[in-house]
């Protein structure tokens, strides 16, 4: 018979994430963008393709931004329903004890979705109303 493979445990506080977490995902040479709350660290994802950022940021995948590129694009993220901010370099936490687990990652172009994430690529609104100049 075959081993059933061991849960995916938080290291901090050994809480079981299976049906917690999804993931891993690969992002590869994915549109994605993906930043987790700096406190909570929940999800946000989003399309390069995404007309609001697309006018912050020409054609650069997110992945491939520079630090001041990212501080743009994060400046203008609503923030997280925690009161955190969505960062790329936050890192995903455990929903039980909000310790970092990107120990359990197999490296930085993997990413796992985390409970009560913002998705822009389904229709969430993730972005900071601008004002209308007239």
């Amino acid at each position: 018979m075959g081993r059933r493979p061991s849960p995916m445990r938080c290291p901090s506080c050994d809480a079981d994430l299976e049906g917690r977490v999804r993931g891993p995902y690969s992002i590869g040479f994915s549109d994605a963008g993906i930043l987790y709350c700096d406190q909570c660290g929940r999800t946000l994802e989003f399309s390069a393709y995404d007309k609001f950022y697309a006018s912050l940021e020409s054609s650069k995948m997110p992945w491939a931004l520079e630090q001041q590129e990212k501080a743009l694009v994060e400046g203008n993220l609503v923030r997280c329903k925690c009161g955190g901010k969505f960062c790329f370099d936050a890192p995903p936490r455990c929903p039980a004890c909000k310790s970092s687990i990107a120990a359990l990652l197999p490296d930085r172009m993997h990413y796992y979705i985390l409970p009560d994430s913002l998705d822009g690529t389904k229709g969430d609104s993730i972005w900071i109303p601008r004002e209308r100049t007239s």
